[in-house]
């Protein structure tokens, strides 16, 4: 098949799944969802109503809840209460997901058409927990891995697009603190790499951490926040030690299947042999080998019953795999 044909078909292919699929998204919007579904609006429904935050609120996600509350407000003057609040916002999520899912294959596919395509539609199907909210899981992913890809594919107007980037990993900031270190990961590296785009890419944090300075220094005083700061750490519904919370992360991950620990290490063999064996036929072997590893701990969970975790683990061994074996780095 020719390129031109091929890649015809496969935009076909493309649309003809996604319509479908979000389709089907739309339509279970009307059916329930997790009881955390309640708690995503009921923070900014509380701020917009005169609660002030941190002060009033000890409740650490609600960091990201400045990304929400604009929505609220305005659901809450044009429908005039909070009637059918939680159906439009399944249906505000559902349209706000498919258009960035779409903006990950638009983006994408000058790497590669057909990976852009089944990284889209894998994208598309998978939301954190079944949550089908904004919130900080699903505005997190949005918004750290739009910034990736923008970075990625860059190729006018770069300062302008690094800028949003940047602004876009500033609101991932807010709905995990912990992605600040990567920040600094990235300031290390533009630093020996003498990246002068990175100056762009911080400008836009800048502006945006000044958006969320300014809308909640303008409720309370910086003392008061900073004084409300033990009672957010601990938080009796998600009470934790930074220490003990990186060590059960890890551990939870070791113990969360009976194959993981066997599977953890035979994964290092097609690795290694193919590192030191680069023929393309050794390659082609340990990339077999290594996504029947990941079937065969797949299965592990499907037996167990233990879905929680399992859905992480398929790209994540396959793509090392691939990164390592792979010429172009970049």
């Amino acid at each position: 098949m020719q390129t031109g044909t091929r890649n015809k078909v496969i935009y076909a292919v493309y649309f003809a799944i996604f319509a479908v699929i979000w389709g089907v998204l739309f339509w279970k919007c009307r059916f329930g969802f997790a009881s955390d579904e309640a708690i995503y609006l009921l923070v900014p429904f509380r701020t917009i109503g005169g609660d002030i935050p941190f002060l009033h609120e000890w409740h650490p996600t609600q960091i990201s809840d400045i990304w929400i509350q604009p929505l609220v407000a305005l659901f809450l003057k044009v429908n005039g209460g909070t009637e059918g609040i939680f159906l439009a916002f399944r249906y505000i999520f559902t349209a706000v997901w498919g258009v960035f899912a779409f903006f990950v294959f638009f983006r994408l596919r000058k790497i590669s058409l057909l990976g852009a395509a089944v990284s889209s539609l894998s994208l598309f199907i998978y939301v954190p927990f079944g949550e089908m909210a904004l919130y900080y899981n699903t505005i997190g992913i949005i918004t750290l891995l739009s910034s990736a890809v923008i970075v990625l594919t860059a190729d006018k107007w770069k300062p302008f697009q690094f800028a949003v980037a940047g602004a876009l990993f500033a609101v991932s900031v807010t709905c995990c603190p912990f992605l600040a270190a990567g920040f600094l990961v990235l300031a290390v590296i533009a630093v020996v790499r003498k990246e002068k785009l990175f100056l762009f890419f911080t400008a836009g944090i800048a502006v945006i951490f000044a958006v969320f300075c300014c809308f909640y220094l303008s409720k309370a005083s910086l003392s008061s926040i900073i004084d409300s700061i033990p009672h957010l750490v601990g938080d009796r519904e998600h009470p934790f030690v930074l220490t003990d919370k990186i060590a059960t992360y890890f551990i939870s991950i070791f113990t969360s299947s009976l194959a993981f620990p066997a599977v953890f290490v035979l994964l290092l063999g097609p690795i290694s042999f193919s590192l030191y064996h680069k023929d393309m036929r050794t390659r082609r072997m340990g990339f077999i080998v290594t996504v029947a590893l990941v079937i065969i701990l797949q299965a592990a969970y499907l037996v167990q019953g233990a879905f929680v975790n399992s859905f992480m683990f398929p790209p994540m061994f396959i793509a090392i795999y691939c990164f390592m074996n792979t010429k172009s780095k970049d």
